[in-house]
C-alpha cells in the first residue's frame, strides 16, 4: 500500500507550517514519516511548497485541484498511486503510532474508504481511500463540497473504532503545542 502525507494546509489557527514545529528535535512530518510501516509501498508527500520538504528525501507531488483543502491531496495521490488503496495521513499528528496506522491497515477489506473514528467523530486523514473514491472527489470538488467529513458520507465510508485519541492529536493553535512540549 502506497502512503501520502499531506502538507498542504495553511496553517492559519497557529500562523506557522504544523508540519515544521519541532517536537523532541524533530519536525512533526518527519515523526509522521518515521512510524509508517517498513513494507510499505512506497512514501509520498503532497505539497505545493516540495522546497520546505526536500530534507526528507522523500518523492512530493502537487495537487491537481489548488485551494480547494485536503480533498485535492487525496485526489492528487489517488491520481499518483498505481495501488487500489492508498493510506493518506495528516501532516500534523505527532503522536500517530505504527500499531495505529497497522491497525486500520489490517481492517481494510476493499472499502471505498476505512477511516478511524475516535469519541469527538471521524478522523478523514488517518485514513485509507480506495480509487473507486476518485468520481466522488471530482464530483464534490466541481460542487465545491470539499469537506472530508462530507467525502466520507459520500463514499459511505466505513470506520475502525479508536479508544487512543492521542494517537490521533493534531496541532491546530499555539495553545496546542504549549500543551504538548509542557507535556512532553
Amino acid at each position: 500500500m502506497n502512503f501520502y502525507i499531506l502538507a498542504g494546509g495553511r496553517s492559519k489557527r497557529m500562523r506557522r507550517n504544523k508540519a515544521l514545529l519541532i517536537i523532541d528535535d524533530v519536525p512533526v512530518i518527519e515523526r509522521v514519516v518515521r512510524v509508517i510501516p517498513t513494507q510499505t509501498g512506497c512514501i509520498k508527500i503532497v505539497t505545493n511548497s516540495p522546497a520546505e520538504y526536500s530534507f526528507l528525501g522523500l518523492p512530493m507531488i502537487g495537487d491537481v485541484h489548488r485551494n480547494v483543502g485536503p480533498i485535492a491531496g487525496i485526489h492528487a495521490g489517488l491520481l499518483d498511486s498505481g495501488s487500489e488503496a492508498s493510506f493518506f495521513l495528516a501532516c500534523d499528528l505527532p503522536f500517530i503510532s505504527t500499531a495505529t496506522i497497522e491497525m486500520v491497515c489490517s481492517r481494510y477489506s476493499n472499502q471505498n474508504a476505512l477511516a478511524i473514528r475516535i469519541e469527538r467523530g471521524p478522523e478523514p486523514l488517518c485514513a485509507i481511500y480506495s480509487r473507486a473514491c476518485l468520481s466522488v472527489i471530482e464530483i464534490q470538488i466541481k460542487k465545491k463540497q470539499v469537506s472530508l467529513h462530507g467525502l466520507l458520507s459520500a463514499v459511505k465510508a466505513e470506520f475502525v473504532e479508536l479508544t487512543n485519541a492521542r494517537s490521533l492529536f493534531n496541532l491546530n493553535t499555539p495553545g496546542d503545542l504549549r500543551e504538548i512540549t509542557r507535556n512532553e
